[in-house]
């Protein structure tokens, strides 16, 4: 059991960290799933699960959705808790889109005209010279987002980040029960 959740903190972690990188999402997300999967398998190698069950199929997708999670939900708990609001000047904008969905990358200044660390993900309809007010880290660890974007306080994202991690961790000891359980009735029945 604790080996499971030394595992899992360890993958939720990277992709955490991973989160807070400028490298481009496609490679944060490749990082993300490796490190699960690294996870997963030396949680499964480890306690001898050779055979699939329901509750081993529910770990591995719960697993999953929680390294994921940490993905999108560390930067959102990191502004949440000490991001500061910013009225800022888009002084720059990559034409080339984001992602698929059209929403652009924006270059902003804070009003004593300093560049803020990260860029602003936002739809198209912002120009250069528009005033937006936005949530940035002070560290610049955390790329700005639109104040309304921004869950308040951090508790949301900080609660499903725990939920998450707990319900592996339940999970993991559901497994880890049944294994020793079908390994003591084989021994049994010899």
């Amino acid at each position: 059991m604790l080996l499971l959740g030394v595992v899992y903190a360890v993958a939720m972690a990277v992709a955490g960290s991973m989160a807070l990188t400028a490298a481009p999402f496609g490679w944060v997300a490749g990082a993300v799933a490796a490190s699960w999967a690294v996870a997963f398998v030396a949680v499964s190698l480890a306690l001898d699960w050779h055979v699939m069950s329901v509750l081993r199929v529910s770990l591995l997708v719960v697993s999953f959705l929680a390294t994921l999670s940490a993905l999108f939900l560390v930067p959102d708990a990191l502004l949440g808790v000490r991001g500061v609001e910013v009225s800022a000047t888009i002084v720059a904008a990559d034409e080339t889109p984001a992602v698929d969905d059209g929403r652009l990358l924006f270059t902003l200044a804070d009003p004593a005209g300093r560049t803020l660390a990260g860029r602003l993900e936002a739809g198209d309809s912002l120009t250069v010279g528009d005033r937006v007010t936005v949530v940035a880290d002070p560290e610049g660890l955390v790329h700005p987002q639109l104040a309304g974007d921004v869950p308040g306080g951090g508790a949301l994202p900080v609660g499903l980040l725990l939920t998450m991690y707990g319900m592996v961790l339940v999970l993991g000891w559901l497994c880890a029960r049944q294994a020793h359980r079908s390994r003591s009735g084989a021994e049994g029945g010899a």
